[in-house]
């Protein structure tokens, strides 16, 4: 909306790169430089190189491997900071039982720092990380339903010791396709 801002300007430009290497292996590479300026001057912005990088790699026809590394600066949801900078690290192994159950295994990291005027709140959250691995089965029914099992630990990491976690998750998910 005119006349209303989100506390900063931003710019950026890049390149993406990606390239399949025979039938097994794909990959992909975006490099982009980033320009933050806060528009509340004594706040530092952020001014660097953000990236993403992608790879997959069939071993064999049941057997698929598959990284991703990203740093990105977005919009923050939290109280004081206006953006955060984000370094996400990804790794998963899929592995297909016949047409109809697969199995998958991923790891990933998440790391972010909040970035923007200190907040006068008791909580002020400016780092946290996400260590998470998680063990997904899925079964196929038929064409249409698919039902699955997930079970994820993650441990949270925070600057504000009450936001610092550990958890174990178990999810059963149905899904219809129509």
């Amino acid at each position: 909306m005119p006349g209303q801002t989100n506390g900063y300007t931003t710019a950026a430009g890049g390149a993406r790169f990606a390239h399949n290497v025979g039938s097994r292996i794909q990959g992909s590479v975006s490099v982009s430089y980033s320009s933050l300026a806060q528009e509340v001057k004594t706040v530092p912005g952020y001014s660097g190189l953000t990236y993403e990088g992608d790879l997959s790699y069939k071993v064999s026809s049941r057997l698929i491997a598959h990284a991703n590394a990203a740093r990105s600066t977005v919009p923050s949801d939290r109280i004081g900071a206006n953006f955060s900078i984000n370094d996400e690290y990804q790794a998963d192994i899929t592995y297909n039982l016949g047409s109809r159950i697969n199995l998958k295994l991923l790891g990933s990291s998440r790391l972010h720092n909040y970035k923007g005027a200190p907040s006068q709140t008791p909580v002020d959250l400016t780092r946290e990380v996400a260590d998470s691995i998680s063990f997904d089965a899925n079964y196929k029914i038929n064409r249409r339903f698919d039902v699955g099992l997930i079970v994820t630990e993650q441990r949270r990491t925070a600057n504000f010791p009450g936001l610092t976690y550990t958890g174990t998750t178990v999810e059963l998910q149905t899904k219809a396709v129509f």
